[in-house]
């Protein structure tokens, strides 16, 4: 894939970019939430359902695919070449990232207050909270957590249950 995840927009029901993942060849090529992408190697998408666009804008790693990207306030379009890798969606993130690129899960060290955002609920996403609430004990128990579901579009209900029942 790119690393772009993508809806349709409601007015119009055209692709709408809904947020470029995090060191992926769509953030790198400067792709941002709110973009319309307007063709996929020079096909018009309009009327495209978004597995079609899955479709076409995934494809084999090492692979090229060009977008056609409408912004606001900018009077053409821009031309986007990117080269499909394969990205790894994490199901959770932390309040930020350390010096080495890891997501920093304690967001209040004195009292002990731990933050895990679960960005949707992938088949993954119980073991990746575990694993996020075991680096929060590491140091000693917690006295609080802020599971942060904001923005979730969802996923699978069975990964759902899975963090529920935690």
């Amino acid at each position: 894939g790119v690393g772009i995840l993508i809806s349709r927009r409601k007015k119009d029901q055209r692709l709408l970019v809904s947020s470029p993942l995090p060191d992926t060849p769509a953030m790198g090529a400067g792709i941002r939430a709110g973009d319309i992408i307007a063709t996929v190697d020079g096909v018009n998408t309009d009327g495209w359902t978004l597995n079609k666009a899955v479709e076409k804008i995934t494809g084999p790693e090492g692979t090229k695919v060009t977008l056609d990207i409408e912004r606001a306030g900018e009077p053409d379009l821009l031309e986007k070449v990117l080269v499909r890798r394969k990205i790894k969606i994490d199901s959770v993130r932390g309040w930020a990232r350390s010096e080495d690129r890891a997501w920093d899960y304690m967001i209040d060290d004195e009292w002990r207050i731990g933050y895990v955002r679960l960005l949707q609920f992938l088949p993954q996403s119980a073991d990746d909270m575990d694993n996020a609430i075991k680096q929060l004990e590491a140091d000693g128990p917690l006295s609080g957590l802020i599971l942060d579901l904001r923005f979730n579009p969802g996923g699978l209900l069975s990964a759902a249950v899975d963090v529920a029942d935690r």
